[in-house]
């Protein structure tokens, strides 16, 4: 099952980002050697490719948010060094990305980090982050929501409504 989500990501990825110009035997190409790479399990082969596509000016989006988008990738698989390495460089590059912080806070609570999970956390929220319900059940920081600090955020940063409407 992961396999078909990460390809379902993959042809979608492909489909929003590529300049419209490509020809349909350039689509299938990428298609097909993104799916090798994926069967073959070598996540950096993969990574570097569309790093190196989109060096090539082949995609449409900001080298930000694809170095975002690969660090959630290394999240999700938990590879949480790599994760660190890409989301540090989105957020050294969009200092105000709010959920490039909100995966920055994923990763610390994972890695058991809290302190820092919590500083990540505040930034994503002072930047915009405001999908209370989703912080409430994110289960990568269920050991931060239990920290007394997470209470202190929760008062400063949301209404009593926000509060209520989650219990």
């Amino acid at each position: 099952m992961p396999g078909i989500m990460l390809r379902f990501f993959y042809y979608i990825f492909f489909i929003f980002t590529i300049y419209p110009a490509y020809s349909q035997n350039s689509i299938d190409e990428f298609i097909n050697h993104v799916d090798s790479l994926e069967k073959s399990g070598d996540s950096t082969a993969l990574i570097e490719f569309l790093i190196n596509e989109h060096e090539q000016g082949h995609f449409k989006v900001s080298k930000e948010y694809l170095e975002g988008r690969i660090g959630l990738f290394y999240l999700q698989r938990n590879q949480l060094d790599l994760s660190m390495r890409y989301l540090q460089m989105a957020i050294e590059k969009d200092p105000k990305n709010n959920v490039t912080y909100y995966n920055l806070a994923c990763l610390s609570a994972r890695k058991g980090n809290v302190t820092a999970s919590l500083d990540y956390l505040e930034k994503s929220i002072k930047t915009g982050w405001d999908d209370y319900k989703w912080l409430m059940s994110d289960t990568d920081l269920e050991n931060v929501r239990d920290d007394g600090r997470f209470k202190l955020l929760q008062k400063k940063y949301y209404s009593k409504k926000d509060l209520k409407a989650i219990e």
